[in-house]
């Protein structure tokens, strides 16, 4: 039975990777933690078969993979083809009053 590091690796698609696309990582990931571009580029890149930086700068110039906010103050990267199902699903979380301490 493999450990619970490898299972970890596999299902995040860093040990044997099975995507050809960055957009096919972003769709697998739903929403991935995208606060600088070379580090989202390098995050994408290595859940890929063959990593290219080319492949990922297409896909994100073309607007299938786009950067937001869609919780708290950080940045994600998600498919594009998810992005109204995501912005619909986190709204009503970001958009209601929040109580002061």
């Amino acid at each position: 039975m493999p450990t619970p590091i490898a299972l970890r690796l596999l299902n995040q698609h860093l040990a044997a990777p099975q995507h050809t696309t960055p957009e096919e990582v972003a769709k697998y990931m739903c929403a991935m933690q995208a606060q600088e571009y070379r580090m989202m580029r390098w995050a994408v890149a290595m859940r890929t078969r063959r990593p290219s930086h080319k492949a990922f700068k297409k896909a994100f110039d073309s607007g299938k993979i786009v950067r937001l906010h869609l919780m708290r103050g950080t940045w994600q990267l998600v498919a594009a083809e998810d992005y109204w199902a995501l912005i619909d699903l986190c709204a009503p979380v970001v958009s209601a009053p929040h109580n002061a301490f």
